[in-house]
């Protein structure tokens, strides 16, 4: 029978040089990769390592000590612990309360949105509140969270047992599907863009509209880490105009001769 382990080893070892290439000198990703060490590990520990392995956080290099604390110089296990607490501990960096501090370090844009949130503020007062893990998972590694996603995370608050707005619930999954539907837009208007080209047109302003209304769009990426969403609706609202009106653009360039 092959050990759950070592199935572990052979799936990491499949999954590329390229990762290898972002923490080539690390002792924390070289000891836990090993079979003897994750032998010893609780299955769940396994598993966040190989869903840390294929993490955008593992392509580029974002290593355990980074967030957790340690010495990844060191060979010797001690040394390389040393300063390392467990999640429940208060003084960790991902002790739930810190793990926004601890994620903005990188992620500075969504920290300076999400500070301003009414989540933060209850957050460091100890109330119910989410943190960076409730939406994004505790291996954070699955990226932008969908509508359905969101569905099932917001009411954990948002419910009318708790009393706690309700309503958000359905209006976040809403706004979230409205920016999918922002993004088709750019792309029906960039084909129509494209066409107008091949007749040898040059709808300059429709371009220079999508430009525009494509860095908004990726703007609101840390915008709606505030939760501000009656502020947020409106900023999309605004883009989907801009977008609308590069498609109309493009479209009238098609129709001359």
């Amino acid at each position: 029978m092959i050990r759950p382990c070592i199935i572990l080893i052979i799936v990491i070892g499949s999954l590329g040089a390229g990762v290898t290439a972002a923490w080539s000198a690390n002792s924390c990703v070289d000891c836990h990769k090993q079979a003897e060490t994750l032998q010893t590990l609780p299955s769940w520990y396994q598993d966040q390592y190989l869903h840390w392995y294929g993490s955008i956080h593992g392509q580029k290099g974002v290593t355990c000590e980074k967030c957790h604390g340690g010495d990844s110089s060191q060979m010797d296990k001690k040394l390389a612990h040393q300063g390392v607490v467990p999640a429940s501990d208060s003084k960790s960096p991902v002790y739930y309360t810190n793990v926004p501090e601890t994620c903005g370090a990188c992620h500075k844009k969504v920290y300076q949105q999400f500070v301003q949130s009414r989540h933060y503020k209850n957050l460091k007062s100890d109330r119910l509140a989410p943190t960076c893990t409730t939406c994004h998972g505790l291996q954070m590694d699955i990226g932008a969270v969908m509508p359905l996603q969101l569905a099932g995370r917001c009411p954990i608050c948002h419910n009318p047992q708790k009393g706690v707005k309700p309503e958000v619930a359905e209006l976040a999954r809403k706004t979230l599907e409205e920016v999918t539907l922002t993004d088709r837009s750019i792309q029906k208007a960039q084909a129509a863009i494209e066409l107008a080209r091949e007749q040898g047109q040059k709808p300059a302003d429709a371009e220079q509209r999508l430009k525009t209304a494509r860095v908004r769009l990726k703007m609101t990426g840390a915008m709606w880490h505030s939760f501000r969403l009656n502020e947020f609706n409106r900023e999309l609202k605004d883009i989907q105009g801009e977008v609308a009106k590069a498609f109309e653009n493009a479209k009238r360039s098609l129709m001359k001769p």
